[in-house]
């Protein structure tokens, strides 16, 4: 399985002091997702390593520079809540194998498409409904 959230990881790969730093990796306006692996972070091994060379990750989810649980945006995925750490009160999901997160990732990729559907469906009954009431009033 090609891991593409690691290809993205890479792109907003930055160096500080000889650590190596990832940037959220953005998924729409209001929604990203932060993935750490390091020596100071929850993942396998727990060193300065490839970023290939991990089987497990750190992330948390920002919706609206919030830090997030996953089974708020999408119930049906409770499977990670095994993995949550929560630190000072903020959502922090540890030791999370790569092929889950890139499960995730793929699933919130497609979050913008699903609310963009949704906002559609909405926006088309309101436009039913209006139709309806303007057959229903007769012409003057």
């Amino acid at each position: 399985m090609e891991l593409t959230f690691i290809k993205k990881m890479k792109e907003n790969e930055t160096d500080f002091m000889g650590f190596k730093n990832h940037s959220p990796i953005e998924i729409a306006e209001d929604l990203s997702i932060s993935i750490k692996a390091n020596s100071l972070a929850y993942c396998e091994p727990q060193s300065d390593a490839e970023l290939d060379e991990y089987k497990e990750m750190e992330f948390s989810i920002l919706l609206n520079e919030e830090k997030t649980i996953v089974s708020d945006l999408y119930p049906e995925l409770k499977e990670y809540e095994d993995f949550l750490v929560t630190e000072e009160d903020e959502a922090i999901y540890g030791n999370v194998p790569v092929d889950m997160i890139e499960k995730l990732y793929q699933k919130l990729l497609t979050h913008d498409e699903e609310e963009s559907a949704e906002e559609k469906s909405e926006s088309d009954s309101e436009s039913d409904e209006i139709e309806s009431i303007s057959e229903d009033e007769p012409v003057q």
